[in-house]
């Protein structure tokens, strides 16, 4: 089940969209405060964050500043709301937050926002081994990781290799129908892993076919649709 926290001035603005929240596949947890919603956090260790940056007490870059250094919270997904100011850029280029969405809120797009970060933490659970090549002067031996979601424009991979931002890679791997996928990708984010020795890298597709992106998106897709109804069983390594 996903967990969600939503405080109560956002949820008040979603209006009828809040509907989408309500349903038996999602826990939905309600927090006032920002303080509400760190307790809360480190209680059911939900899947996704959507707060605003002004509340009483602790602010929203307080909070996501402190969930990002605690290795039991760091996963989730967070979606802040604040006013349309130049600081609201500041937020998303930090990299703290993963979304953010100025006033006035457009709570349709939030609504189609929050269900993306939905699939990224269900696709999660399915971890395909990949084989990396490093294009460049490290360039030699293959590397193994493991991606830890995949899209059909790229993939949050964890790996022992030491990898800078930037960097540009060959990613080979098999879909669960045994189909063979090789592209092109850039690093386009770094962070330490809480295992030691451990590297997590947000890979950036490039240069895909038609057919490698169709392949990816069909992927994506069957995963998606077999974990919300169920119908795909305890996680797996390919």
């Amino acid at each position: 089940m996903n967990s969600i926290v939503i405080v109560e001035s956002v949820a008040k603005a979603l209006g009828a969209h809040l509907a989408f929240f309500t349903n038996p596949a999602v826990k939905l947890l309600s927090a006032a405060t920002n303080n509400e919603v760190l307790d809360l956090h480190r209680k059911h260790h939900v899947k996704l964050i959507i707060n605003e940056l002004a509340l009483p007490g602790m602010n929203g870059r307080e909070l996501c500043s402190i969930i990002r250094k605690e290795n039991d919270l760091r996963a989730a997904a967070i979606i802040t709301v604040c006013p349309d100011v130049p600081s609201a850029k500041a937020l998303m280029a930090d990299g703290c937050v993963n979304s953010v969405f100025t006033k006035p809120l457009q709570p349709e797009m939030l609504r189609k926002k929050a269900y993306e970060f939905l699939l990224v933490n269900q696709r999660e659970s399915y971890r395909i081994a990949v084989s990396i090549t490093v294009d460049g002067a490290r360039s030699g031996s293959s590397i193994l990781s493991h991606s830890e979601n995949i899209s059909a424009t790229g993939m949050l991979l964890q790996s022992r290799a030491e990898l800078a931002m930037g960097d540009r890679i060959v990613c080979a791997f098999f879909l669960p129908d045994k189909t063979r996928i090789e592209t092109d990708g850039t690093i386009v984010r770094v962070d330490q892993d809480s295992k030691p020795g451990i590297r997590r890298y947000g890979v950036k597709f490039s240069h895909q076919s038609f057919q490698t992106r169709k392949m990816l998106e069909s992927f994506v897709n069957t995963w998606s649709h077999a974990t919300q109804f169920g119908t795909l069983g305890n996680k797996k390594t390919v």
